[in-house]
């Protein structure tokens, strides 16, 4: 079952100037800032009630910064909290849905997996938290 928009994302090149927007003008709650290095990538998280916002600066030039050069900063992609990922991933894939996984991984302090494009084209994750 779906339970929650767990994180919406967005890429920037520029994260201390987001950080220091969306924490100093804006007034959200920043949660910090994580390295993932294996993903090449550093995140600014923020909460707002139960949905984080997430901020993706990516250092290195594999996949999320060939997405930055491609499409520019903005919507990267969302995604939604399950109760069990490993039985709506079984689920979905006898629905005939895509992965760009094999399986669930592990991101930040949840196991996630990402869909192939979804329609209309966007990025989609499902995660459970741990």
């Amino acid at each position: 079952m779906y339970n929650k928009i767990h994180h919406i994302a967005f890429i920037c090149r520029d994260l201390d100037r987001v950080v220091e927007y969306y924490r100093d003008v804006m007034g959200f709650d920043y949660r910090g800032t994580h390295k993932l290095h294996r993903r090449k990538v550093e995140i600014a998280l923020f909460q707002i009630g139960e949905t984080l916002l997430e901020f993706v600066h990516p250092y290195d030039k594999e996949a999320p910064r060939n997405f930055l050069q491609k499409k520019g900063e903005g919507f990267f992609h969302i995604a939604f909290g399950v109760d069990d990922l490993k039985q709506k991933w079984k689920y979905l894939l006898k629905k005939g849905v895509e992965f760009k996984e094999n399986a669930p991984r592990r991101g930040l302090d949840w196991n996630l997996i990402t869909l192939k494009k979804s329609p209309p084209g966007i990025i989609t994750q499902l995660v459970e938290e741990k």
